[in-house]
């Protein structure tokens, strides 16, 4: 199999661009949202009601999650990605009128809430439905990129628009956008495996992986149907890379008040971390393709260790902003890899697959976001920092020691 003409059909099939497209859009408009509600948390009660509403919020996603990427999965629905974009504009919709109203913030969060438990259907959806009208590797990158420069954006829209107008504008904004993204996907349909079977440069089913050595199984096994058992320890470095980020969302509203800024800091520092992500794609995606997903990981967690220890460093916004982006192009270099091996190993699953590991990220992303708020209030954000930087590499190290897969002869070596 050569990576050519796989890369070439991704890039020419209009049905993976538009599914591309739009989940930039879907990542812009929630990166957006999610940057004003810890605004307007903390400016109501600080780091710590920031740390609290943010694990709130996620938490019902994360039980969610699991049972909403076996409904798309059960239900042969043929529009998925629409129908996911489409409930979160209807979710936006009413926490826009929350905000606009000025109810209670109660009120507002449980608005918020419907927002995060809508959003679990989005990704489950995108990576079963772009998984099967491209290459692996490729379509990985291209979901790296769209989604990097979506959590670049973001946050800048978000400052940008606190800063002139107002948090309402933000979920007026958001709104828009998903409504956009639920139009452009109307026409992108899953390609069923006997039609990709035909296609030309399509790999052979029992040709698209070949065990090495036995320090990760490939045959199916454990939890979930079509998760290969090391599998299962990647999906722990994934959750892993979101308790990194839930850490640094939360910290970044503290670390912008110490340096000065008003609440536009935390998108700017945000959006630092976004730039880290969209460089962190293609990082991940030349380190996989010349030497594996185990060196991809290495890299990852070093550069996440340095950026958060970084960030204990006074070296002014300039030096803050910088540290961001190296945490954040090290969490997706890692992310990177970890999703070229489930694609990989997950096969015609990969839509739970995928739910499984969203409802693990928002359970980590909540206990980091929950944990940094806090230790930020008892303790002070070195701590913190010490903390998060090591909980990656301990995740990631020695899983990266073990040989776990190679791809067949012409592709994507993972060991």
């Amino acid at each position: 199999m050569s990576r050519a003409p796989v890369d070439r059909r991704l890039a020419d099939d209009p049905a993976a661009r538009r599914a591309v497209i739009a989940l930039g859009l879907f990542s812009l408009a929630e990166q957006a949202v999610w940057v004003t509600v810890l605004v307007i948390a903390h400016r109501s009660g600080g780091v710590a009601e920031a740390g609290t509403v943010s694990a709130a919020l996620m938490l019902p996603a994360a039980v969610v999650a699991p049972f909403a990427a076996r409904e798309v999965h059960d239900s042969g629905l043929r529009h998925p990605l629409p129908a996911s974009y489409a409930m979160q504009t209807g979710a936006l919709v009413l926490a826009t009128a929350t905000l606009a109203l000025g109810l209670d913030p109660i009120v507002f969060y449980l608005s918020a809430a419907m927002v995060t438990v809508t959003v679990v259907f989005s990704r489950p959806a995108h990576h079963a439905v772009l998984a099967r009208h491209g290459s692996t590797v490729a379509a990985t990158v291209a979901t790296g990129v769209a989604t990097g420069a979506a959590q670049l954006g973001g946050p800048l829209l978000a400052a940008g628009l606190i800063a002139v107008v107002g948090p309402t504008s933000v979920f007026a904004v958001a709104t828009c956008l998903l409504a956009a993204a639920a139009l452009l996907t109307l026409r992108v349909e899953p390609v069923d495996d006997d039609q990709r079977s035909r296609e030309p440069g399509s790999p052979r089913p029992d040709r698209v992986l070949r065990p090495v050595r036995s320090g990760c199984d490939p045959r199916p096994g454990l939890a979930r149907p079509g998760i290969a058992r090391g599998s299962l320890a990647v999906l722990g470095v994934l959750g892993m890379v979101t308790l990194v980020l839930g850490t640094i969302e939360s910290i970044a509203t503290e670390v912008s008040w110490r340096l000065g800024s008003t609440g536009s800091g935390t998108g700017v520092l945000l959006g630092a971390a976004g730039a880290g992500l969209l460089v962190g794609a293609r990082l991940g995606g030349a380190v996989v393709a010349r030497r594996g997903v185990c060196p991809a990981l290495r890299v990852g967690a070093v550069l996440v260790a340095l950026g958060l220890l970084g960030l204990g460093v006074p070296l002014g916004r300039a030096g803050a902003a910088a540290a961001f982006a190296l945490v954040g192009a090290g969490m997706q270099t890692v992310t990177v890899g970890g999703w070229v091996l489930l694609h990989r190993t997950a096969g015609a699953a990969t839509g739970r697959v995928f739910g499984l590991l969203e409802s693990l990220q928002l359970v980590t992303n909540a206990i980091g976001a929950g944990l940094a708020g806090v230790g930020v209030a008892h303790w002070g954000v070195w701590p913190v920092l010490v903390t998060a930087s090591a909980a990656l590499p301990m995740a990631a190290l020695p899983l990266s020691a073990a040989r776990v897969h190679r791809l067949a002869p012409g592709g994507v070596q993972v060991a």
